[in-house]
């Protein structure tokens, strides 16, 4: 079945510059700090941890505010230091601007999916590495998100996305 489909879905999925595959793009659901000097977009996240297996090279993704209300996500490989990736955004149904103290209740939170106000965010790609055939990931690129538009155009055009997911 892979080789059927494989020659349709390799554009949304190109190869890494080592010949290494993309097999997932990592995505977080988010919601609009309601703060009005603020109303960056809050990543929903119990942790940050992309890989955490015992005998394993840890890996996480650190989230780092911009000046323009938005975030980048950095794949560090490493024991963390003075950072906890257990720690996400969210406890208990409430959520955790990274851009100013407001913290969303549940019921805030509740609020923007019933009204369709959710969004999602690209946080990380995982792929496999060509020289051992191993899992890792790296930071999103605007290649990788160009390839998600793409991608998400050629399901709208043929009819596939759900209709609260289209523009």
């Amino acid at each position: 079945m892979l080789e059927q489909v494989r020659p349709e879905l390799q554009r949304f999925y190109p190869p890494e510059p080592d010949g290494g595959s993309v097999v997932a793009y990592l995505w977080a659901k988010t919601v609009h700090c309601t703060n009005p000097a603020c109303g960056a977009e809050i990543p929903l996240l119990a942790h940050r941890w992309l890989s955490h297996r015992a005998g394993k090279t840890p890996v996480y993704y650190r989230l780092l505010p911009q000046a323009d209300r938005s975030l980048d996500a950095q794949v560090v490989e490493g024991v963390p230091r003075g950072e906890n990736p257990s720690e996400g955004t969210t406890a208990r149904g409430t959520a955790r601007c990274l851009h100013c103290p407001q913290t969303l209740s549940s019921d805030e939170v509740k609020a923007q999916f019933k009204a369709t106000q959710d969004g999602r965010l690209m946080l990380a790609v995982a792929l496999i590495r060509l020289t051992d055939r191993r899992v890792s990931f790296r930071a999103v690129t605007e290649t990788d998100r160009a390839t998600y538009e793409q991608a998400r155009n050629a399901l709208d055009e043929a009819g596939l996305l759900p209709m609260m997911t289209r523009s």
